[in-house]
C-alpha cells in the first residue's frame, strides 16, 4: 500500500501540517493540509562558465492547499516554471552560470499558509581551460 504523500509504508516522513480554519458565518471549516520538506537538486554541482544548469525543487503535500514555490539566489528571484504533478508541487528553472555563481547557493523557497521551508544547492564553477589547438600545415 503506498503512503498519501508518495513512498511506501516504514519510510520515516519529514513532514508538518497546518490546520486552516475557515469562518463562514456561524459555521466554520476545518482543513488539515500536511507537505513534506522541500528538496532541491541540480543536474550537475560542478559546471564550467557559461554552462547552463538545471535547478528542480520539489514538495510533497495533502490536503486543501497547495504550496507556493520559488527559486533565488541571494535576494534575486529567479524565473522558473512549475513543473507539478499529483500530490506534488514542483518549480524548474534553467541558468547559465557565471564566475559569480562558484559556491554560491541557490535557493528554493516553500510557503504553506505562515509555514516557510528552504533548502539549497551550492555549485562549483570552473573556468573554462583554453583549447590549444595545432597550427595548420601550408
Amino acid at each position: 500500500m503506498s503512503h498519501p504523500l508518495g513512498g511506501f509504508l516504514g519510510v520515516t516522513y519529514a513532514l508538518y501540517c497546518i490546520v486552516l480554519t475557515y469562518l463562514l458565518t456561524s459555521n466554520s471549516i476545518v482543513h488539515l493540509v500536511c507537505a513534506e520538506k522541500p528538496s532541491c537538486s541540480a543536474d550537475r554541482t560542478v559546471v564550467q562558465v557559461g554552462d547552463d544548469i538545471h535547478l528542480s525543487c520539489r514538495m510533497a503535500f495533502a490536503g486543501a492547499g497547495r504550496p507556493n514555490m520559488a527559486w533565488f539566489v541571494g535576494d534575486e528571484q529567479l524565473p522558473s516554471y512549475d513543473a507539478s504533478l499529483v500530490g506534488q508541487a514542483r518549480i524548474k528553472t534553467t541558468i547559465p552560470v557565471t564566475t559569480h555563481d562558484d559556491r554560491r547557493p541557490f535557493g528554493c523557497v516553500a510557503t504553506l499558509s505562515n509555514l516557510q521551508q528552504v533548502c539549497n544547492v551550492t555549485v562549483e564553477v570552473q573556468r573554462k581551460s583554453p583549447s590549444h589547438h595545432r597550427p595548420l600545415k601550408v
